[in-house]
């Protein structure tokens, strides 16, 4: 390109490397000759609008006439066919592409010869070529002999003036006199166009959008960010395993510590129930053997009373006493003694009924006097064993008054009281004594059974306690199991914790890694951004300064003033912001690297704090 003198800048490079074969002619002072800027600008509308369509231009095209539309596309069309041909775009390409677009309507009228030729090549230029063009072409001096643009035969000789010819040349005025207003209109659309492109720009800028990044780069550092956040991912898949590895161990610890404590608990209040009943047990024999003795003793009073009753029985229903025989022997050996003395001693004895009688008399008063002797003896005896054993069912009472109501006999005077009463009192004594008997015989029965059943329960007590025995020894060798596993889990976790720290080193070395790659290609997109914005700002100026520099309204070249100098401002304003923007950047990266460090530093303590809670 050039600027508004026509020097050459540093866009000419890039039309060498587009257009290696087109041969760009310079003057002595540097500046491009006055032919060429009609094959550069041609090459800059096909470069724009074709090899790499600008908005801008297509916008500018879309303003042209019909006939300059279908001209430009007849051009472009041309030099597309060619460039598909494998054809050297070169000054001679370029010309017979101008001459085939060119239509027959845009060529010069036949006028006579002037001897002053630039004005008319000036304006037959300024009718064959767009409007876009005739401005820089007036600008930039007159067209040399051989130029593409001479196109035609020479003029005839001008013709007088007609009124026809003049009423000509005023409308000719007024049409010019329109495409300036058009021109000045198109100006002001533009100049909107550019300040809203300028405000775009400064919103890009200020954003630090990533548009005009170079795609491999942003695929190498895509697949680099995506290689580290699947890292990232495995690492904590990794974690969330060994995380939930360690929680199912802990659980399975605190219900085998559980099944322990509730296993401990049962086996106390089982032995507290098996010493309870053991001391039961022992309360209970002591009853029995209390029961035994008082049924012991029971049993002997009832045999001493049966033989004490059968004694009397046979004392009162035996044979008689002896002294009633003796007696009576007696009496008959007198009766026989008094008859043999009276034979052999002389002596005689008169045996006379009266005396019978007075013998038999005597004799049964000597019986009845034996007799009652005797039932005096056994009446003595009676009274004396009435007496014992009233002191033995007294005493038997007053030891086991709780199990025989009083006696009847508690109130009477034993003299008093006859020997058939008496013997009905032990009667009933002794059926009242039976029926207790009775009754403490079912109560030993019932004590015996509850025995029984008291030596079932503690035989099963017995079972079920060397039954939890074995579960308390099951459990114990399964909560050493556990430990066992409790220590392997606890150096594998200390394994895994190992290798996570070596992870998280490389993690965080891959994040500064990344971090780098991120402010670098920070910094790269935004000399790109930069570049991108001067290179449209210089080419916008450029372009403006071509197409209005020469103009002759006077109000455009303030306002281009005014432009360049808000152009500028903006320049100093996207550099400040620049500035601030890799500021913020740095700081950013700063902070991100302080916050990952002391996430490291933070996330050891808590891992190891994890692990000793669990143990």
């Amino acid at each position: 390109m050039e600027n508004g003198n026509g020097s050459c800048n540093g866009s000419l490079p890039a039309y060498e490397q587009h257009f290696p074969h087109y041969e760009l002619y310079l003057i002595e002072t540097g500046q491009i000759a006055a032919p060429d800027h009609f094959y550069i600008f041609s090459l800059l509308l096909f470069f724009s609008c074709v090899r790499h369509s600008e908005r801008f231009f297509q916008q500018i095209c879309n303003g042209f006439d019909k006939p300059q539309q279908y001209a430009v596309t007849a051009f472009l069309k041309w030099m597309l066919e060619s460039a598909q041909m494998r054809q050297e775009i070169d000054r001679m390409m370029i010309r017979r592409s101008i001459q085939d677009a060119m239509p027959q309507t845009m060529l010069p009228p036949e006028t006579p010869p002037n001897p002053n030729p630039a004005p008319l090549q000036r304006e037959s230029s300024r009718l064959s070529l767009p409007s876009r063009l005739t401005s820089s072409t007036v600008s930039s001096g007159d067209i040399v002999d051989g130029s593409p643009l001479r196109l035609g035969r020479q003029p005839p000789k001008i013709s007088p003036p007609t009124p026809k010819t003049i009423i000509l040349d005023e409308r000719t005025k007024q049409l010019k006199e329109l495409k300036a207003q058009l021109e000045a209109e198109r100006y002001e659309k533009g100049y909107l166009e550019y300040v809203k492109e300028i405000r775009e720009l400064r919103t890009e800028l200020q954003a630090c959008n990533r548009e005009n990044e170079s795609p491999n780069k942003q695929r190498g550092v895509d697949y680099k960010v995506a290689r580290i956040e699947r890292l990232l991912a495995e690492k904590e898949e990794a974690l969330d395993r060994l995380r939930i590895e360690l929680e199912t161990v802990a659980e399975n610890n605190r219900n085998s510590t559980e099944m322990i404590n509730y296993r401990n608990v049962q086996i106390v209040k089982l032995k507290d129930q098996i010493q309870e009943l053991e001391n039961s047990l022992g309360s209970l024999s002591e009853c029995i053997a209390e029961k035994d003795e008082v049924i012991k003793c029971l049993r002997e009073n009832n045999e001493e009373l049966q033989r004490f009753i059968e004694e009397s029985r046979f004392k009162q229903n035996g044979p008689l006493p002896e002294n009633l025989n003796t007696s009576f022997d007696g009496m008959m050996e007198l009766s026989s003694g008094g008859s043999s003395n009276g034979n052999g001693t002389g002596r005689s004895y008169n045996i006379t009924p009266e005396n019978m009688a007075h013998a038999v008399v005597d004799v049964q008063l000597k019986e009845k006097e034996a007799e009652n002797c005797l039932l005096k003896r056994s009446l003595e005896i009676i009274e004396q064993e009435k007496v014992r054993v009233s002191g033995l069912v007294g005493s038997f009472f007053r030891l086991y008054g709780d199990l025989v109501g009083a006696m009847p006999y508690g109130s009477t005077n034993p003299q008093d009281v006859g020997f058939v009463e008496k013997m009905n009192i032990f009667k009933s004594c002794y059926e009242s004594l039976f029926e207790e008997l009775g009754k403490f015989k079912e109560s030993k029965e019932m004590l015996e059974e509850k025995s029984d059943a008291l030596e079932k329960d503690v035989r099963a007590l017995k079972t079920e306690l060397l039954a939890r025995t074995e579960v308390l020894e099951n459990l114990e060798r399964h909560s050493a199991d556990i430990e066992r596993q409790l220590e392997l889990v606890k150096q594998t976790a200390n394994e895994y914790q190992r290798k996570n720290q070596v992870l998280d080193e490389d993690v965080n070395r891959q994040k500064r890694d990344l971090l780098k790659l991120i402010s670098e290609k920070d910094s790269l997109s935004q000399q790109n951004l930069t570049l991108n914005v001067e290179f449209k700002i210089d080419y916008l100026m450029l372009s403006l300064n071509e197409d209005y520099e020469g103009s002759d309204f006077s109000s455009w070249s303030d306002k281009m003033d005014d432009l360049k100098e808000r152009v500028r401002t903006l320049k100093e304003d996207k550099e400040r912001l620049t500035g601030m923007n890799m500021k913020i950047t740095m700081e950013k990266v700063g902070l991100e690297k302080h916050i990952s460090v002391s996430e490291i530093r933070l996330e050891g303590p808590k891992m190891y704090m994890k692990i000793n809670t669990l143990n």
